[in-house]
């Protein structure tokens, strides 16, 4: 009698590991796929949709949240599953900080906005995409920046 292969969670593990990412990664990383996963209740990912995928993304509220799901979800079904995930937009978008931070503290808001312009931009070299406006958004960040 062949032993049983690993459970999806545990391959997830070994893919990340092989791969070396840091425990924290790997913890992130299993504890999204985890709420995918109960969120369809304990359907598993390989009889999901991309309407599936999407609709769980969806429900996240913070933008950040649906970010970090879907590098998760996308690691899973890449990496483990060997299997195509094609969702609507495959990158992610430039979020913008939020507004009440950016009256409180003008110089905070800025560091915001440009780390999230360069999440992207590693992002979209990471992946070989490109992601029209970025360069310019980082210019007109820039700008602000000498002015400020």
């Amino acid at each position: 009698m062949s032993p049983q292969p690993p459970k999806l969670l545990e391959q997830v593990r070994i893919a990340l590991r092989a791969r070396h990412y840091p425990a924290h990664a790997e913890q992130a990383t299993v504890a999204w796929i985890t709420r995918f996963i109960l969120f369809h209740n304990k359907q598993h990912p390989n009889t999901m949709t991309a309407s599936e995928v999407m609709a769980f993304l969806n429900s996240l509220a913070d933008t950040a949240e649906r970010g970090q799901a879907r590098l998760a979800i996308h690691f899973l079904y890449r990496q483990v599953l060997n299997r195509p995930l094609d969702l609507p937009s495959d990158a992610p978008a430039v979020v913008a900080p939020p507004v009440q931070r950016a009256a409180a503290d003008p110089l905070a808001a800025l560091l915001d906005q440009v780390r999230e312009a360069l999440r992207v931009k590693h992002y979209a070299l990471q992946h070989r995409t490109n992601l029209p406006g970025l360069d310019q958004t980082l210019h007109l960040l820039s700008q602000s920046a000498t002015s400020s």
